[in-house]
């Protein structure tokens, strides 16, 4: 490739949300290739608003560019929009300065409809775009009910939306659902590419004689651990696990765990001290560091999508669960991608979000007979192979090199 390939995010290395993660996998990738690759992202960190990232970073061949957005941070809708807006107006800036001809911009989708902007300025100075959608917007957001927007501004947004995405050169999807999503919004099947998201390489079991965390954590070897770990929004809903945790608040051995942050975990967290239960604990984002000894601790972890938000969004934290050869329990639409994958793999269980009673069966009969744990977990590792990081970048590097190409 002779173009430079600038990938853009609101979030980048060294920060560690997921999207951040995978966007500097690629990048990283990309730059011992011997492709010039330049990062875009706003200085602010993911889970600490008062954090600050420097302006400029270069580590080996790979340039990373932060942009002075504003940053109120996600705990407000307002002060997350302004957030964006500004995001939006000193990116669009940044790419008609520095894109030219032959490059290509790889937009990401945070800020939502960040591909908009990807669009104008690839148009504008004639390079091409690459949208990485790990959402949809603004169908994502009015199920949801985050914002009220009147049927013909959503209309509008939606066409502008599609405009930015058959301008594209490639969109790049991480699930099927998804591309069926986007086909039934007309946009051309040549288009669309379906390249999962990843567990790095580096997240590995953890045997059980260096698991210190959990002693840390207070839990025993006779402890059933139920873990979540990672953001918990308003597209996950964990009710039923809440549910479950109030009516095993005797049991001796059974013991639920969350890590990480997100809207939805705050408001997890005050019900869970409403209602007194001690069987919960909850910890803070760990290091990148220590996530394969994090994701050690539980003895099987849960994931959830709200049932109406299939083919808008997908959960990719089953890879790093995979990673550490631990099952998981998905509490979504039981025709759902991740449901029917844990099924093919028969690496854990799937329950409906409305199924309190099945949720808690299943606990107690897994807390009786803990011996298909470990195999499901050693199926979760092999699924894990059909989502390899060697897989995907390989993927995206035929792409991107097919798309340099014409």
């Amino acid at each position: 490739m002779t173009g430079r390939v600038f990938i853009i995010n609101r979030y980048f290395y060294p920060d560690e949300s997921a999207t951040a993660q995978i966007a500097a996998d690629l990048a990283l990738y990309l730059a011992n290739q011997q492709v010039r690759v330049i990062g875009i992202a706003s200085r602010a960190v993911y889970d600490d608003p008062a954090g600050l990232l420097p302006p400029h970073e270069t580590i080996g061949t790979l340039q990373i560019d932060r942009l002075a957005t504003t940053r109120f941070g996600r705990a407000s809708l307002p002060g997350r929009m302004i957030d964006y807006l500004s995001f939006y107006a000193l990116a669009l800036v940044y790419l008609t300065r520095h894109l030219r001809r032959g490059d290509i911009v790889i937009c990401k989708t945070d800020p939502p409809m960040l591909s908009v902007i990807g669009a104008v300025a690839a148009g504008f100075r004639g390079a091409k775009l690459i949208n990485w959608l790990q959402d949809v917007f603004p169908e994502i957001a009015v199920r949801l009910g985050v914002v009220r927007l009147p049927t013909l501004v959503v209309g509008l947004l939606r066409r502008i939306r599609n405009w930015s995405l058959t301008s594209a050169a490639a969109n790049v999807v991480i699930g099927q659902r998804m591309r069926d999503h986007l086909l039934s919004e007309h946009i051309s099947a040549a288009h669309i590419h379906v390249i999962p998201n990843w567990s790095r390489e580096v997240v590995q079991p953890v045997a059980a004689a260096r698991q210190n965390l959990r002693a840390a954590w207070g839990y025993t070897s006779d402890d059933l651990v139920v873990g979540y770990s990672g953001n918990l929004g308003r597209g996950h809903d964990y009710q039923v696990v809440i549910d479950a945790a109030a009516a095993l608040a005797a049991h001796p051995r059974i013991r639920f765990l969350m890590v990480g942050g997100g809207a939805a975990m705050v408001a997890c967290r005050e019900q869970v001290a409403r209602l007194g239960l001690s069987n919960v604990q909850f910890q803070l984002y760990q290091p990148f560091e220590r996530l394969a000894e994090t994701l050690s601790v539980p003895d099987i972890h849960w994931v959830t999508l709200k049932p109406d938000l299939e083919g808008l969004l997908l959960p990719s934290k089953i890879y790093g669960i995979a990673a550490v050869a631990r099952p998981f329990i998905f509490i979504g639409a039981p025709d759902g991608e991740q449901a029917v994958l844990v099924r093919q793999w028969d690496a854990g269980f799937a329950v409906t979000p409305d199924d309190s009673a099945g949720l808690l069966a299943l606990l107690t009969a897994i807390d009786a007979d803990r011996a298909g744990l470990q195999a499901m977990g050693a199926n979760a590792r092999t699924m894990l192979d059909s989502f390899s990081s060697a897989t995907a970048l390989a993927r995206w590097g035929a792409l991107l090199a097919a798309v340099a190409g014409r």
